[in-house]
């Protein structure tokens, strides 16, 4: 997630994963600030703001039955 005014569109790596995992919509978005971009996946235009983030979520996540994220390593780049 990019730094958008000092603050990260996302603080929690785990509550992320786990907000996905648990395909709970409600909890994914609260983690993002309204003007968080979110670049997922590469190559497509990144999404700015909770709606846009929402949209994505509503057109993605209905194409998996099931989705889980292990972290392998997270790592915390200078204002990414």
């Amino acid at each position: 997630m990019r730094r958008v005014d000092g603050r990260c569109g996302t603080t929690d790596p785990e509550r992320y994963r786990d907000a996905l995992s648990r395909r709970d919509r409600d909890g994914f978005l609260e983690l993002f600030s309204e003007q968080a971009e979110q670049h997922d996946p590469i190559g497509e235009p990144p999404r700015t703001g909770r709606d846009a983030i929402g949209r994505w979520w509503d057109r993605v996540m209905p194409e998996w039955d099931y989705f889980h994220i292990e972290a392998r390593e997270v790592y915390v780049v200078g204002s990414e």
